[in-house]
């Protein structure tokens, strides 16, 4: 959700419906760097929670990252997503992310994320996009 020509709130949710989650919310900036190109940072924090959790709220973290990406055709976007999750004071977990999205209507898109590293390496993430306001 926009609050800025280019700055933005974030918040996703992701769960295996295992008595897990994935909660994240944050704020990010968008910056045009050439008529087909973007590049975005995050700065978001998240509730991860698992079966094997005790805390009622999972474990809080903080994730920093940027993001490119260029689209191939006016309906396909392709970019990468790199940083870094701050889980502890020992604890840094990096991020790296790869994905396709196709944008069949101005308000939809739908888009297929392969996670190489970070939280759950080797992931296959596919998602849907919808603005809200």
């Amino acid at each position: 959700m926009l609050i800025h020509q280019n700055a933005h709130i974030v918040a996703e949710a992701k769960s295996a419906f295992k008595g897990d989650w994935l909660l994240t919310a944050g704020v990010g900036f968008n910056a045009p760097i050439s008529t087909v190109a973007d590049l975005r940072g995050y700065l978001k924090i998240h509730s991860q929670k698992s079966n094997k959790s005790d805390n009622k709220l999972g474990r809080l973290f903080t994730e920093l990252s940027i993001d490119a990406s260029s689209w191939i055709n006016p309906v396909s976007e392709v970019g990468v997503d790199m940083g870094a999750y701050f889980i502890s004071d020992n604890e840094t977990k990096l991020k790296l992310q790869t994905y396709y999205r196709f944008h069949p209507t101005p308000t939809v898109s739908l888009a297929a994320t392969v996670e190489l590293s970070g939280l759950d390496n080797g992931q296959l993430i596919l998602s849907a996009r919808y603005p809200f306001g």
